[in-house]
């Protein structure tokens, strides 16, 4: 056996190469979706809650995945995630924080206008 060559690149260690990375992206392409929607805590159903720990799964299960086959790549893609997320978060918290100012000028704004209604 030690007269046979194993070849340092093949099409299935390739393959398995490139599966890991799809499944890795399949499954930030899941959490993407989660972080956009718009469903209420309150209205969060016992199914809604169980896919969000099933995504959570199979997120970590893709990246340790992905770092068997490519070390430190499913590691940092996670931090990457986590970053950008919280970046997008921020982004979020402060324009609601600008649109609540702006709608607490407008209710002083209209509290103070005289009433045009009234008679004199």
């Amino acid at each position: 056996m030690e007269d046979v060559e194993i070849p340092s690149s093949s099409s299935f260690l390739n393959s398995r190469k490139d599966e890991a990375r799809k499944r890795f992206a399949q499954t930030i392409d899941e959490f993407k979706k989660l972080l956009s929607d718009k469903t209420h805590p309150d209205n969060q159903t016992q199914a809604y809650q169980n896919n969000e720990k099933s995504i959570l799964s199979r997120m970590l299960s893709s990246a340790d995945e992905l770092d068997k086959v490519f070390p430190g790549e499913g590691f940092f893609g996670l931090i990457a995630i986590n970053l950008r997320t919280s970046l997008k978060l921020k982004g979020e918290l402060i324009k609601m924080e600008v649109r609540m100012r702006e709608l607490e000028m407008e209710v002083k704004r209209l509290k103070t206008k005289p009433n045009s209604n009234s008679k004199n």
